[in-house]
């Protein structure tokens, strides 16, 4: 049941991706100062990113910024990061992908990337059954935005209200 596995690690990064499952990293609570730079590899990579990256990536604090009202720290970011995936017809992708720069927004209240405004230069392959069938180049420049909006619990007449809550909104752009 390979597929079940990937199956199961999509599900699980898509929701740590929007804050719904807890990441096996975030940030400690020390306090940073602008100019503090923190360093990803391998390992530490799911900070930021949520499909088994792998590679480096140096963060700059920059201070704190919100986002739709949400407090997050806002990082300028590069480095160079290289995945391989899977797809649901068993062709497999490689990716290398050098972040040229860009900025990182992660939520001070929740273990989530609000936003993300990177320029890479990707080089893709994909192969069916080792055959390569598909090659892409070029300057991307990706965009993500996740908006947090209140959700109402349902109650019942005898129970006390709960807090509310947020979920977030997500959308993705990108430019090619």
């Amino acid at each position: 049941m390979a597929w079940g596995k990937e199956l199961e690690d999509q599900v699980t990064s898509q929701l740590q991706a929007n804050g719904l499952l807890s990441r096996s990293r975030w940030f400690g609570k020390e306090r940073m100062s602008p100019g503090s730079e923190t360093k990803l590899s391998d390992k530490s990579m799911d900070l930021v990113f949520d499909d088994g990256e792998q590679g480096k990536l140096e963060m700059v604090f920059k201070g704190m910024e919100g986002v739709h009202g949400h407090p997050c720290g806002v990082f300028e970011v590069k480095g160079s990061l290289t995945y391989e995936k899977t797809d649901s017809e068993g062709n497999i992708l490689k990716s290398e992908e050098t972040v040229e720069g860009g900025k990182i927004w992660c939520s001070l209240l929740y273990p989530a990337v609000l936003r993300m405004d990177l320029d890479l230069v990707i080089s893709h392959e994909t192969r069916a059954k080792g055959k390569l069938i598909g090659q892409q180049q070029g300057d991307v420049s990706i965009k993500l935005h996740r908006q947090w909006t209140p959700v109402k619990p349902e109650t019942k007449k005898s129970e006390t209200p709960q807090p509310k809550q947020e979920a977030p909104k997500e959308s993705l752009e990108k430019k090619d």
